[in-house]
C-alpha cells in the first residue's frame, strides 16, 4: 500500500510539474517535448533493435518487433522482458538508460495530449498563475506586442495579459501558443475594479506593469487613464506601478506620473516609435564606437555623421545622434540628404533652433542615389564615422546600404551601415555582407528596469540628499528630470571608451581616474548634457532674464519668503544658465552661489556623473 500510495504521490507531483511548465512556458514545454520525443525514439530503437536482432535472429522480423516496441514506449508500456536476457541488459547503467528512454517517451506524450485536449484549463491556469509574483499587462494585441510578449517570456518576465477588444492579429490563438492570456471583456476593456481583483492586484509589494502598446497613441492614454483610476480605488500604492506607453509626445506623462499632492504610476515611460527606434540605434551601435580616444580621455577625431532620410525616423536619429555624439576634443558635423528635407524640416528647425544653431548640421535635398550625393563622398567620405539609412522603407533602405556598402569598399573605408526602421535596426557590413536585426520592441528597451535604477542612482547624487532615499526621491522627480537622468544614464558607456576601460576593470574596482582623465570625461558629460536640453528645447538663458531672476530672487529672501525659482532654469521658459562652454561654469558657479549663499559647482555636478559609474554598472549587474 504505501508504495501503491510513494508511486501515486510521484506520478501526481510529475503530471502537475508538467501542466504548470506547459502553462508558464509553453514554447520552451514544447522543445523539450520533441527534444524528448526524438531522443526516446532514436534510443528505444537502437536498444530494442539489438535487443531483438539478437534474440529473434530474422532481421525482418526483428525490425518489425523493433518498431512496434517503439511505438508502446510512447504509451507507457515497455517490453523489457523481451530482451533482458541479452547482454548488456541487466547492466545497471544500460537499464537506467532503458527506463529513462521510457520516462521521456512519457513525457512527451503527456506535454502533447494536455496541450491539445486541455486548452481551455491551461488558460484558466494561466490566469491563476499571474496572480502572483510581477504582474504584465499588455493593452493592444497586435504584432509588434505579441513580439514583445514573446521576448518578455523569454527573459523569464513571466506571463503575460493581452487586453485588447478588436485585437489586430490574423490569428489570436497566437496569444494562447506563446504562453499568454487574451482579455476581450468588459471588465478588462473598461480596466476596472473587477480586473484588478480577478488578477490579484492589491495593496502590497507586488509590481504591476502596464505596457498600452496599442497603435492608437489616444486609446492608450485613455486606457492607462481608467487604469490607474482603479489602482487608485484599490489602494495599490504608485510604487508598485510602472507604465510604458506608446503615445504621441511626452507631455500625456505629465498627468500620469506620481507627484507630491497627486496620485499617480511609479515609473512612466513615454516613448514614440521613431524615438524609440533612434534610441536603439545608439544602444545598438553607439556614436563612441565610432571614433578613437587618447590616454587622456580627449576624442581623437570629430564625430561626421550621414542621415539619409528625414521624415519623423530620420529627425529623431539626428537628435538622438546630437545627444549622445559630443565629445571633448570632437566638433560634431551631420550630413542629411533627403529630397524634401527642406519642406519637411519646418518643425524641427523652428522647435530646435537651438540645435541648428549650436551644431554643424547641413541639409542636402538630393535622393541618396543622386550624383550629388556620391560627389559629397567621394570629397568627405574619408571623413565619416557614422551612416544611418532612414528612408522608413527596409528594402530601399537595403538597396541603398548596399550601394554605400561597395562605394565604401571601393574606396577602402570600413564603416558599418546603420538602417533604421520601425521594425528596429539593422547593421550592414559590405565586407561581411552580413545583417542582423535588433527589433524594436525589445525588454530591455521599453521595460525601463534597468535604465531606470541606473537614472534613479544619478538623481539621487544630484540632489545631494544623503539621508534620503533613493526611491523616494526618485518618486519626487519631475518627468523630464527622469527623461534627463535617463539620457545619462545611456551614456556610461561613452564614459567607459573615453577612459578606455571595460565594464569588468571597473566592476572589479579599476575607476581610478587621472585629474586630467576626470576634467575631460566631466566636459564631455557636460557637453552632452547642453546637447540633451537644446534637443528638448531649452535655450542659454540670457543675461538680462538672468540678473531679472536673481533680482526676484534676492527680493523674495529679502521679505521672508521661501524663494520660490532658481536662478538659473527658468522651467517654464526652457531656457538655462548653465548651457554655456565648459569653461564658463566656474564663474556662473561663483556668482549663484554669491546670491543664494549655497556652494555651488556645476562642474563637480558634472564631475559626480562620472565618479559614480561603478556604481551605475552594479546596478546593471543587479536591476531591480
Amino acid at each position: 500500500m504505501e508504495n501503491y500510495l510513494s508511486i501515486l504521490l510521484f506520478g501526481g507531483v510529475a503530471f502537475m510539474t508538467i501542466v504548470m511548465f506547459l502553462a508558464a512556458k509553453p514554447k520552451p514545454a514544447m522543445y523539450l517535448a520533441a527534444i524528448s520525443a526524438v531522443t526516446a525514439a532514436v534510443g528505444g530503437l537502437l536498444l530494442y533493435g539489438y535487443g531483438f536482432i539478437t534474440t529473434i535472429g530474422d532481421t525482418t522480423l526483428a525490425v518489425i518487433r523493433t518498431i512496434f516496441a517503439v511505438c508502446r514506449m510512447f504509451i507507457g508500456e515497455a517490453e523489457y522482458e523481451s530482451v533482458s536476457s541479452v547482454a548488456p541488459f541487466g547492466n545497471g547503467w544500460v537499464d537506467v538508460l532503458f527506463w529513462i528512454l521510457h520516462l521521456l517517451a512519457v513525457y512527451a506524450t503527456a506535454t502533447a495530449a494536455i496541450s491539445a485536449i486541455g486548452a481551455e484549463a491551461l488558460r484558466k491556469l494561466r490566469v491563476w498563475l499571474v496572480r502572483w509574483g510581477e504582474l504584465n499587462l499588455i493593452y493592444g494585441a497586435n504584432s509588434d506586442s505579441l513580439e514583445f510578449a514573446r521576448a518578455l517570456q523569454e527573459k523569464n518576465h513571466g506571463i503575460a495579459v493581452f487586453i485588447d477588444e478588436a485585437p489586430e492579429l490574423s490569428d489570436p490563438e497566437e496569444i494562447s501558443a506563446c504562453g499568454c492570456v487574451l482579455r476581450t471583456d468588459t471588465h478588462a476593456v473598461l480596466a476596472d475594479r473587477k480586473l484588478l481583483k480577478s488578477l490579484g492586484i492589491r495593496r502590497g509589494s507586488r509590481k504591476v506593469n502596464l505596457y498600452a502598446l496599442k497603435k492608437d497613441p489616444s486609446a492608450n492614454l485613455l486606457y492607462a487613464k481608467r487604469f490607474l483610476k482603479s489602482l487608485e480605488e484599490a489602494g495599490v500604492t504608485s510604487e508598485q506601478t510602472r507604465l510604458v506607453i506608446h503615445a504621441r509626445d511626452n507631455s500625456s506623462a505629465s498627468t500620469l506620473q506620481v507627484q507630491s499632492d497627486r496620485y499617480g504610476y511609479g515609473f512612466v515611460h513615454v516613448f514614440q516609435e521613431a524615438s524609440l527606434a533612434a534610441r536603439l540605434l545608439v544602444r545598438t551601435y553607439p556614436p563612441c564606437e565610432a571614433i578613437s580616444f587618447d590616454s587622456e580621455g580627449r576624442a581623437c577625431e570629430d564625430f561626421d555623421a550621414l542621415i539619409i532620410g528625414f521624415g519623423q525616423l530620420g529627425q529623431a536619429v539626428l537628435k538622438s545622434l546630437v545627444m549622445n555624439g559630443q565629445f571633448a576634443g570632437s566638433r560634431f558635423h551631420a550630413a542629411v540628404f533627403s529630397p524634401d528635407c527642406q519642406s519637411v524640416n519646418g518643425y524641427f528647425s523652428s522647435s530646435l533652433k537651438q540645435v541648428i544653431d549650436h551644431y554643424d548640421i547641413s541639409f542636402h535635398p538630393y535622393d541618396a542615389r543622386s550624383m550629388q550625393m556620391y560627389e559629397y563622398l567621394a570629397q568627405r567620405g574619408r571623413g565619416l564615422k557614422y551612416v544611418a539609412v532612414c528612408t522608413g522603407s527596409g528594402k530601399l533602405n537595403q538597396e541603398i546600404s548596399e550601394e554605400l556598402g561597395d562605394f565604401f569598399q571601393d574606396m577602402g573605408i570600413c564603416l558599418p551601415i546603420c538602417q533604421c526602421t520601425y521594425q528596429g535596426i539593422r547593421l550592414y557590413d559590405a565586407q561581411l555582407e552580413h545583417t542582423r536585426m535588433h527589433f524594436l520592441y525589445d525588454p530591455d528597451l521599453l521595460s525601463m528596469q534597468v535604465l531606470d535604477a541606473q537614472a534613479m542612482l544619478i538623481n539621487h547624487y544630484y540632489r545631494n540628499d544623503p539621508t534620503g532615499d533613493p526611491l523616494d526621491n526618485w518618486m519626487k522627480c519631475d518627468y523630464f528630470s527622469r527623461m534627463s537622468c535617463r539620457a545619462s544614464a545611456d551614456f556610461m558607456p561613452a564614459a567607459l571608451r573615453a577612459a578606455g576601460k571595460s565594464r569588468e576593470q571597473v566592476l572589479a574596482g579599476d575607476w581610478q581616474l587621472s585629474e586630467t582623465v576626470l576634467r575631460n570625461l566631466s566636459e564631455t558629460e557636460h557637453m552632452r548634457w547642453c546637447a540633451f536640453h537644446f534637443c528638448m528645447g531649452y535655450s542659454p538663458m540670457s543675461a538680462e532674464e538672468y540678473d531679472a531672476r536673481e533680482a526676484e530672487y534676492l527680493r523674495q529672501r529679502a521679505t521672508g519668503e521661501k524663494p520660490s525659482i532658481r536662478v538659473g532654469k527658468n522651467t517654464a521658459g526652457r531656457t538655462h544658465a548653465c548651457l554655456v562652454e565648459w569653461d564658463e561654469l566656474d564663474a556662473l558657479s561663483a556668482r549663484e552661489a554669491a546670491v543664494t549663499g549655497i556652494p555651488t559647482d556645476y562642474k563637480n555636478k558634472d564631475a559626480e556623473n562620472i565618479r559614480i559609474v561603478p556604481e551605475l554598472l552594479k546596478t546593471r549587474s543587479n536591476p531591480q
